[in-house]
Parts: C-alpha cells; structure tokens; sequence
C-alpha cells in the first residue's frame, strides 16, 4: 500500500509544505510555475511510518517531536542538505535534526502510517539497537 499524505489541515501548509521551482532546480520550466515538498514535509511524511504516528495533533506533537529525537539520536538525521559539484556529485552533506518548532508548525499533517503505541515503538527501538 503506498504512503499517502495530507497537508492540507496544516496553517499556512502552501508556504510550509510547498516551494516553487526556480532556476537551477531539477525539472525547473520557466513556462510553468512548477512545485516541489519541501525537504521538512517530505521527511516528516516519511518520518511518520518510521516512529507509528499517522498524525501530528495540538495533543501529540510532543510525543511526535520525542520518538523523531530517539530515532535521530540512535540512527542520524533522516533529513540531510547537500552541496553539489557541477557533474552534480555530492561533495559536502549536513545532517539536519528536527526541532520542536518545526515539528509544531506541522500540525494538522496526517498520512496512512501504520499506528504503534508508545509501548510498540520503544519495544521495536530497543530491538533494533541491539
């Protein structure tokens, strides 16, 4: 079953959740306004089957924000920026590690996830670092 997404219930999810391509993008067509996820919604779409949450509510986002941390913390940052040369190989790469405000400007993002309790998801961590 694919993963699918809903940005639409998110405050001002247009600016949050979309950019315009501009020149020097891939795909870019200055015949069209064309747009991209941006790189924040997208790995939190993602994010979303790795922790079990299908939503981030005003009453969950701080659970969404800690099991987000514990799998950074354990297995690196799932959102990472890159700079490029000109054959568009990778040269430098930087970790970016979710914040409590990004993840709170994300309310209202709901997918298809598959659900875990708390007791599920820290049961199925422990496994995975052992």
């Amino acid at each position: 079953m694919p993963l699918t997404y809903n940005f639409t219930k998110i405050e001002n999810y247009e600016q949050i959740c979309t950019r315009k391509l501009v020149e020097g993008d891939k795909g870019f067509n200055p015949k069209e306004d064309l747009f991209r996820t941006t790189p924040l919604a997208e790995s939190l779409v993602w994010m979303s089957m790795f922790i079990g949450m299908r939503e981030i509510t005003e009453k969950n986002w701080e659970q969404f924000y800690w099991r987000t941390r514990l799998l950074e913390v354990t297995t690196g940052a799932y959102r990472q920026m890159g700079t490029y040369d000109d054959d568009d190989k990778i040269i430098a790469r930087e970790e970016q590690f979710f914040t409590k405000e990004e993840i709170k400007s994300m309310i209202g993002l709901s997918t298809n996830a598959s659900e875990m309790t708390k007791a599920e998801f820290y049961k199925n961590k422990i496994k995975d670092l052992i």
